[in-house]
């Protein structure tokens, strides 16, 4: 079966554009890049009560409205001027912006503008973005290590079998503890690879923890094809908690946390279940240990108000608060 590991937009975009550069050897890489003219509109869609704007690049200079045209009837659904012509610096194009916000009623649509191709179609609804929300809830489902993984999208299934179960060696964290084994399994693989980082990890986690914390009501709802469907928890908050496990892992003894779980250099384009080097937890550092901190901080309360009442993790997590700051006294202040 098929496995990409790419959980971010921006990964895949740059494998997308390296295959690109290798299938264009003739073309100078001195060339630059012109956007092609067009309507640019977000593709995905539109929520009816939020600002709907689009970029048009291009147009005639006497081209002075738009219009949203209903699929497939059409009917002009809303016109309006175009904003006058302003320079952006990153594309250097001159840019000019089509805002149809005013534009409420749920539908398909296009853009138009004299003189150039309609856009993409494009929706207005209150779901628009649902299956993009639960396409990246699968992608984080998909990176998850230490265990089998099997989804389908689009009829196509993507699987791979439970990989690096022997995470991780304490060679490079003590080495008076080199050839120890400490538990390290579980947590997602990083966007393109297959380590695992505390930052990146608690990063991610603490975003998705701060979204249930405004919108519990409606993430509760989503429905995955995850393991712990049946589970106490809403099925978000479980492939979160799957991630959040893990990190509570790199903890030690003393409250000091690793920055990382890795091998000592990044491996082949493979399954993961083909990765069979030892990888080693690093030494701990502030940052991770301060970042655990943080990302641990609100986990009792985003659990417990989903009824659930532990995990079965002991750790006193007040140390690394208290570790942090005695850090931060021993270190030497600049004379700068």
């Amino acid at each position: 079966m098929l496995w990409l590991p790419v959980r971010s937009p921006e990964v895949l975009l740059t494998i997308v554009a390296a295959v690109v550069v290798m299938a264009s050897q003739s073309i100078s890489a001195a060339e630059t890049f012109r956007p092609a003219p067009g309507i640019r509109v977000n593709s995905i869609g539109y929520l009816p009560q939020h600002v709907k704007r689009a970029s048009v690049a291009g147009a005639a200079a006497n081209a002075s409205k738009f219009a949203v045209v209903a699929r497939p009837s059409g009917k002009t659904a809303y016109s309006a001027p175009l904003d006058a012509p302003k320079p952006h610096a990153d594309s250097g194009e001159d840019l000019r912006t089509a805002d149809f916000s005013k534009l409420t009623a749920p539908g398909e649509y296009v853009l138009r503008v004299e003189g150039l191709p309609d856009s993409a179609p494009f929706r207005i609804a209150p779901d628009v973005y649902n299956a993009s929300l639960r396409l990246l809830m699968l992608g984080f489902y998909g990176q998850r290590c230490g265990v089998a993984v099997s989804l389908e999208h689009e009829g196509i299934r993507y699987e791979h079998g439970a990989c690096h179960l022997k995470d991780g060696y304490l060679d490079y964290y003590d080495p008076a503890r080199a050839g120890e084994v400490r538990d390290g399994t579980g947590g997602w693989h990083d966007a393109g690879d297959y380590g695992k980082y505390m930052v990146n990890g608690a990063f991610a986690t603490g975003i998705m923890l701060l979204a249930w914390e405004h919108n519990a009501d409606k993430l509760a709802t989503l429905d995955l094809p995850i393991p712990e469907g049946d589970g106490p928890l809403p099925d978000y908050l479980a492939e979160v908690k799957f991630n959040m496990d893990w990190l509570l892992k790199l903890q030690f003894e003393d409250g000091r946390v690793s920055h990382k779980l890795t091998r000592t250099s990044f491996e082949a384009m493979t399954l993961p279940t083909e990765d069979q080097e030892k990888r080693f937890f690093t030494p701990w550092g502030t940052a991770a240990t301060a970042n655990l901190a943080a990302v641990a901080a609100p986990r009792p309360r985003n659990f417990q108000r989903s009824g659930w009442t532990g995990n079965g993790r002991s750790e006193d997590h007040s140390r690394r608060p208290a570790f942090v700051r005695h850090r931060r006294a021993r270190r030497p202040r600049s004379s700068a």
